[in-house]
């Protein structure tokens, strides 16, 4: 007995596979097709697929680099109703805009929808083994773009504000102190 599910684009099949021991052993294969709640795509290379429509989540490996990913995933999922979103205008990125954020250990992008507004989709991208990405698409919560807002604020509010002399430290008021002279005490005859 085997059970497989397939996809390809927005369709979604379940098979079934057996065999038969009443019909000489004959395979008996039975499939339905299956409605997916979330379409996500997967790049034509990918390996490793984990997918779940269900939650939405896709976990993938990809030898496409790092801007090409971020490319393809802006693409296919603004043609499945995502937007990408800013960070720094706390809203749907300008087509001209870049496709993500691209660092020194991969990248990410985050995604918004009218359809739910309540979720995102996140994007992230990691080097892998043998020159090869880790591609995760995981649903989170909107709240989640709220702070990275804010961290973009704070990060542009650093840049902006040059950098201060560090201040001098506090001088210490000294209060004379007065001087007490004492008499040596001659010392005490021994006692009988």
């Amino acid at each position: 007995m085997r059970i497989m599910s397939l996809k390809k684009g927005p369709q979604a099949l379940n098979v079934f596979i057996t065999v038969a021991p009443a019909q000489n052993n004959a395979t008996s294969v039975q499939y339905s097709a299956l409605p997916l709640k979330t379409d996500l795509p997967f790049s034509k290379d990918a390996s490793n697929i984990e997918y779940s429509p269900e939650r939405p989540l896709l976990t993938l490996v990809t030898a496409e680099p790092v801007d090409k990913t971020l490319d393809f995933y802006r693409k296919e999922l603004g043609a499945r109703g995502w937007s990408l979103w800013s960070e720094k205008t706390n809203g749907k990125q300008p087509a001209d805009g870049p496709s993500g954020v691209v660092h020194e250990r991969g990248g990410y992008a985050h995604y918004i929808t009218d359809k739910d507004p309540a979720v995102t989709l996140v994007l992230t991208v990691q080097k892998a083994e043998a020159g090869k990405l880790k591609v995760e698409l995981k649903q989170w919560p909107v709240g989640i773009l709220e702070l990275e807002h804010k961290a973009y604020l704070n990060k542009q509010k650093q840049l902006e504000t040059p950098a201060a002399a560090a201040p001098e430290p506090p001088v210490a008021k000294i209060e004379p102190r007065l001087r007490h002279r004492t008499r040596r005490q001659p010392p005490m005859p021994p006692r009988k």
